[in-house]
């Protein structure tokens, strides 16, 4: 699943899936989440994305960051479970289960993974703080393109509650709080 929301380019919100109910969590469901801010920069409501996709909430539920630097750490332990060759975006799947995804830019996809540098391969073991992706940030912004990064947990149904820690326009470092999940 995390491999189709990396690759994703926009879809007709007309199309886009259905939402299954809120507050229902399915058995056997991770019992609780704690992510770290993955960048530094300014924090967003995800509904305030310029992309229907992620502002709908369709591909999981999270925030978004505005990155004053070129840096993508690990918000968790986990594994890295999608690197697509664009490197512009990076899925980690938690020991419990969780799927994280973290897609730096809007339809950045696009640049065929120009400005972008992986420095974690596809199923490596990493923690929280590790450096995973470091990108060009100006020359992505001279390119057109939006550097609205959203930090999504993309099974978010398996949670009844996600909570954003960190209020919408308020700086973030990487490593800071910025979401919790649990099913309390």
């Amino acid at each position: 699943m995390i491999s189709e929301l990396i690759l994703y380019k926009d879809e007709d919100p007309k199309t886009a899936g259905a939402k299954k109910e809120e507050n229902a969590a399915p058995a056997g469901a991770p019992a609780a989440l704690a992510l770290a801010s993955p960048i530094r920069g300014e924090v967003v409501a995800l509904t305030d994305v310029k992309d229907e996709a992620f502002a709908s909430e369709t591909l999981g539920k999270g925030c978004a960051l505005i990155p004053a630097e070129g840096k993508v750490c690990a918000p968790c332990d986990g594994t890295l479970s999608v690197l697509p060759d664009t490197r512009h975006a990076v899925g980690l799947t938690t020991a419990d289960g969780s799927d994280i995804l973290i897609h730096v830019g809007m339809n950045t996809v696009e640049l065929g993974g120009k400005h972008f540098q992986a420095h974690v391969a596809e199923g490596q073991q990493v923690k929280k703080g590790d450096l995973l992706l470091s990108f060009d940030l100006e020359a992505i912004k001279a390119a057109g393109y939006d550097v609205t990064t959203p930090v999504i947990i993309s099974n978010a149904d398996d949670y009844k509650n996600i909570d954003l820690l960190a209020p919408a326009g308020s700086q973030v470092q990487a490593g800071d709080e910025l979401l919790s999940a649990s099913n309390l």
